[in-house]
């Protein structure tokens, strides 16, 4: 058994659509849409501790998967970096875990 150490470096990202999040309960619809009882998500949600930052490694993930949408054509348009993340939620939660220089 080994572990993942200079191997692969294992990132999610949330992407969340500000206006949606505010009209709808996510927890609700993850029951709807698993067909779960709609108290289990926001119990479950509740035991898991989840850790996140954002740092100058998760815009070279970012730019990695431009690169990458760039190559195969499937990059419509430019990255605008200087409005892709928005970094005050997460601040005003955990200052310490925002630490990304402003892109360009």
């Amino acid at each position: 058994m080994r572990d993942n150490a200079g191997i692969i470096v294992p990132r999610d990202y949330v992407y969340m659509n500000r206006g949606w999040v505010e009209r709808n309960k996510p927890a609700g619809q993850i029951a709807h849409l698993l067909k779960l009882d709609p108290g289990l998500p926001e119990t479950l949600m509740a035991k898991v501790d989840y850790g996140m930052r954002l740092d100058n490694d998760s815009l070279a993930h970012m730019r990695e998967i431009e690169a990458q949408l760039k190559q195969s054509g499937k990059l419509t348009k430019p990255v605008d970096w200087s409005n892709f993340f928005l970094t005050d939620p997460l601040r005003a939660a955990a200052p310490a875990a925002v630490t990304l220089d402003a892109p360009k």
